[in-house]
């Protein structure tokens, strides 16, 4: 047996992926949705907020994006087979390493552009690998749409 047919003979024998129910996605949407809101509300009625809590805000507000958006890429899709297996992992590899070159080249780009702002947090690279991850299966998702069509 050679290392291609061992490859292709990958997750044959796995178990399925465990996934959220279809109506996740709508709570995450729901979810995703109040940061913005909030967001939107404090400017347009142009609401105060003092440092200390508008930096306990912005970790707050981010921390309940990545919640539904993690509630989002893990819930099913209405057609939910090896094909839609296969796009949902490979998105999720990409968006791997695409975190890994974010790491990697961000430091890079700050010393070129001699950027003063070293803010580097675990929840900005979360939020760009889900969304990433969200933006690569919306896009292979539909390419399958279209194909099939």
């Amino acid at each position: 047996m050679n290392s291609q047919t061992k490859l292709s003979n990958l997750g044959s024998d796995r178990m399925p992926i465990m996934l959220l129910p279809r109506y996740f996605k709508t709570v995450g949407i729901l979810v995703v949705a109040l940061p913005v809101a909030v967001v939107m509300l404090a400017k347009i009625l142009d609401i105060e907020i003092i440092d200390i809590e508008k930096t306990l805000l912005k970790y707050m507000l981010i921390n309940l994006m990545i919640v539904g958006l993690v509630l989002i890429a893990l819930s099913r899709e209405k057609i939910e087979d090896h094909f839609t297996n296969s796009i949902r992992v490979s998105s999720l590899i990409f968006s791997f390493f695409w975190a890994i070159a974010y790491v990697i080249l961000k430091p890079l780009n700050d010393l070129v552009l001699k950027n003063e702002n070293l803010d580097y947090n675990a929840q900005g690279l979360v939020l760009s690998m889900l969304l990433v991850y969200m933006f690569l299966f919306l896009v292979q998702k539909k390419a399958r749409k279209t194909v099939r069509e």
